[in-house]
Order: C-alpha cells, then sequence, then structure tokens
C-alpha cells in the first residue's frame, strides 16, 4: 500500500486549493457585478421609454384595467404607431 501524505502536506495543499477558489470566486463576483450593471442600466433605459409612452396620446396605458401586469414596451411602441395620426 501507498502511503498518505503527511498532514503538513495535506494542509498546504489544501490551503492552495482554498486560494484558487478564493481568486475563482472574486473574478465570478465581479463579472456578476459587471453583468448586473449593465442589466441596471437596460432597465433604466427601458423605463425612461415607458415614460416618455405615458406622456404620449394614442398609446396603451402602462397596465390595463383590471390587469396584474405591464404591457411590454413593444406592445406600447406598436400601439403609438398603429394609432399615430397622419398628417
Amino acid at each position: 500500500m501507498t502511503k498518505a501524505p503527511a498532514l503538513s502536506t495535506q494542509l498546504k495543499a489544501a490551503n492552495e486549493k482554498i486560494t484558487a477558489l478564493e481568486k475563482q470566486l472574486e473574478g465570478v463576483t465581479k463579472t456578476k457585478d459587471l453583468y448586473f450593471g449593465y442589466y441596471q442600466d437596460a432597465k433604466d433605459v427601458v423605463e425612461e421609454v415607458h415614460t416618455l409612452l405615458d406622456t404620449l396620446s394614442n398609446t396603451v396605458k402602462r397596465r390595463g384595467e383590471g390587469m396584474y401586469t405591464d404591457y411590454s414596451l413593444m406592445v406600447r411602441l406598436a400601439s403609438y404607431f398603429a394609432n399615430k395620426e397622419t398628417k
């Protein structure tokens, strides 16, 4: 049978593995934060367009009567262009 490595060797290997995993976790956390920032920016832009559509006439309201969810931005934009007055 082969002899198991000494406890100090096992501890050193475990510490190296922990350090590597902590670095990997830090990288993943930074990536998550970066993408969450992109998501927040896009969400803010969508909210701005919804606010703009709220001010325009001939647009479907954000939430229909008796509805529990909002209309999507695309539905609201389509309703605006479909009902747009031509001059």
